[in-house]
């Protein structure tokens, strides 16, 4: 009856004319199925109207699925995919994760190295599409494509990275063959993913002596001496070697061995350093460096590394000059504030036990000596004699002391040192979602040695923390400082700071400042820097260029290169209004938990109040306009867990 009445959805791909007919009684032919040019009788045709239907195929993918053991540094490309009945104007390989984020647009499967893309599912595609389509872009989700186009099935890539995790405790020292068990204690493991895990027991060779359900299992006492070396292996089906008599160095598969934890197994005259009680201190503090009115934590520590169990012991722990009592913990024993000690009653062989002494600083500008000594033990110790300390400088292995100093000291009248700095990094082009490692270097010229360093080493706009590792001093990412508390003349020390790339800016500049010395620094003035370019040999930095990535190869979203005594689980993902967060803690602290987009603009900042153990977090990210995120966790003041999340719309 009309033109618009006509629904060509249904028609198929072809072309289609719209004309309109004008005739006189006794036309004949004019029936569907009937051709227009064989019409009968007094009629006329108008011009026609085309109708170009379009009906992309994405088409039919075989091959598949693969797996691929990622992050080893070997190729990973896929190989045999076959495509076949499809048809548009245009068509595009598309790679995607399994949320639909497309992460690679490659000129065809193979060309993709999927080796450093971690672990997790991808999924590849044919697209077949006419023009005008929105959306197809890395870092866009294939579900939101807009426009006239079709989708192949999908063919699954299942990338394995198993991680052997990180051992905490030991090394163990036992002797062996005096019919005692010798089993270890203490060991923490952390930080581990992989379908299958085990146990393994080597020599410093690498032969398999054991594969035991659990490190306690273990009764070294029988082994003779030697060494030994306890592992953590997480691996995939399909591992080969895995026996006792083998060799771990021969495994194949897909596979990750944690850090070695080391046993020392002596006998005869070797085991008589050991033979009886043998305790042993050391403390810890939360920052090495402080400001007046404000808390520090010191964490003292006591082991018995000897063979018999340590009974009434004595550690004097009391409160430094111009400190005052805030808290304390303690995991074993009691500590009394009025005698200022804290007494266990009995510690047995190669065990532990720690107090948490938490203090208010009254004193500025002065450096702070905590000294602590075991004062008294119901045995006699094999190699010190309790309570025979100086009270300043550690003589035996029962006493320990730090010193912490202030923030900002007024400089040492008389003294100069002379501290240049300078930054390099191991590539000044980037591409977004990699690793860049920059190495800041600070010598001392002289001509004295130099106290109380501070060094301003940030991150960049749109950068995230992965690792550090530094030479001498500590490094700070809650502060994003480096310090050290002595530095000598004529000598050097460097920091590798490995930052994560979010953004695709032309360039980023760091740079890195002294800001704070005890002694004159003959040319340069701490902490006067404009943040941009250098003006002193105290300041320095370092630019680096966007240069996009053209291998076609699978950026990863996160870093696998530092390891975390945390565990953190996501979901929903992707998530619409709010995202649950699972994450567990090895102690109860503050974390800084920071939401950021792609660009590194910071989307949300909060400070939470977490336990140890699991931690259920809740945040609401029903304002978040859609696209994907980072969720950025800074724990245990310089740690920090980077997961990403795909926010959509309801």
């Amino acid at each position: 009856p009309a033109p618009e009445a006509v629904n060509f959805d249904g028609a198929g791909p072809g072309i289609c004319l719209i004309w309109h007919l004008a005739y006189e009684d006794g036309l004949t032919g004019l029936e569907m199925g009937m051709n227009a040019n064989d019409l009968q009788g007094c009629f006329d045709l108008s011009n026609p109207v085309e109708v170009i239907r379009y009906q992309p195929e994405g088409g039919m993918l075989e091959g598949g699925p693969f797996g691929f053991c990622v992050g080893d540094g070997i190729e990973d490309n896929v190989s045999g995919i076959t495509l076949s009945g499809y048809s548009g104007t245009n068509t595009q390989w598309v790679v995607t994760d399994d949320q639909g984020t497309i992460l690679g647009l490659p000129p065809a499967p193979e060309a993709v190295n999927f080796d450093g893309a971690g672990p997790g599912i991808c999924l590849i595609w044919h697209l077949a599409y006419e023009d005008g389509l929105t959306g197809l872009e890395m870092g866009m989700n294939a579900n939101d494509l807009q426009g006239c186009f079709d989708l192949s099935n999908p063919v699954e890539v299942i990338r394995y990275q198993p991680e052997g995790g990180m051992l905490e405790g030991g090394p163990f020292e036992f002797c062996v063959g005096d019919g005692i068990e010798d089993n270890v204690s203490g060991i923490t493991l952390s930080g581990y993913s992989g379908t299958n895990t085990q146990w393994v027991v080597t020599d410093e060779q690498g032969t398999i002596l054991g594969l035991p359900p659990a490190p306690e299992a273990v009764n070294f006492d029988g082994a003779g001496p030697g060494i030994c070396l306890i592992w953590h292996l997480a691996y995939e089906d399909g591992l080969t070697g895995l026996e006792m008599g083998m060799n771990a160095n021969d495994l194949q598969g897909c596979f990750d061995l944690s850090n070695p934890v080391e046993v020392i197994r002596l006998t005869g005259g070797d085991c008589n350093n050991n033979d009886g009680v043998d305790l042993e201190l050391d403390i810890e503090v939360d920052n090495a460096t402080y400001e007046q009115y404000e808390n520090v934590t010191y964490t003292v520590t006591v082991y018995n590394t000897g063979s018999e169990t340590a009974t009434d012991i004595v550690i004097s722990a009391g409160l430094p000059n111009g400190l005052v009592y805030t808290g304390h913990s303690e995991s074993a024993g009691d500590y009394s504030l009025f005698f200022e000690e804290w007494t266990i009653d009995e510690l047995a062989p190669g065990a532990s036990a720690t107090l948490d002494l938490i203090l208010f600083t009254l004193v500025e500008n002065e450096d702070v000596i905590n000294f602590v000594e075991v004062i008294e033990q119901g045995e006699d110790d094999v190699d010190s004699t309790p309570g025979n300390g100086n009270g300043i400088t550690p003589q035996e292995d029962d006493e320990a002391a730090i010193t912490i100093r202030p923030e900002n000291p007024d400089p040492v009248g008389g003294v100069e040192s002379d501290l240049s700095l300078d930054i390099t990094v191991d590539n000044t082009n980037y591409d977004q979602y990699e690793n860049v490692m920059y190495t800041i270097t600070i010598s001392n010229n002289g001509p004295d040695d130099a106290t109380g360093v501070i060094i301003s080493a940030g991150l960049p706009n749109g950068m995230v923390y992965t690792s550090h590792d530094e030479s001498a001093g500590d490094y700070s990412l809650f502060f994003e400082e480096w310090t050290l508390d002595f530095l000598e003349s004529g000598t050097s020390a460097t920091l590798e700071l490995v930052l994560f790339t979010l953004v695709e800016d032309p360039e980023i500049t760091n740079f890195v400042e002294v800001i704070a010395s005890d002694q004159d620094d003959p040319d340069s003035t701490p902490d006067n820097g404009n943040g941009v370019s250098p003006q002193e040999d105290d300041e320095a930095a370092v630019t680096i260029e966007f240069v996009e990535s053209l291998n076609g190869s699978i950026q990863s979203f996160g870093s696998s290169t530092s390891t975390f005594s945390a565990t953190i689980e996501l979901y929903p993902v992707p998530a619409t209004d709010e995202l649950n967060i699972n994450v567990n803690f090895d102690q109860e602290q503050v974390i800084d938990l920071q939401i950021i987009d792609l660009s590194g603009k910071v989307m949300s900042f909060e400070q939470i109040n977490v336990v140890k153990g699991l931690n259920k977090l809740e945040l609401d990210v029903n304002n978040l306009p859609p696209g994907m995120y980072f969720l950025n966790i800074r724990y245990d003041n310089s740690k920090v867990i980077n997961e990403n999340f795909q926010k959509l719309n309801r």
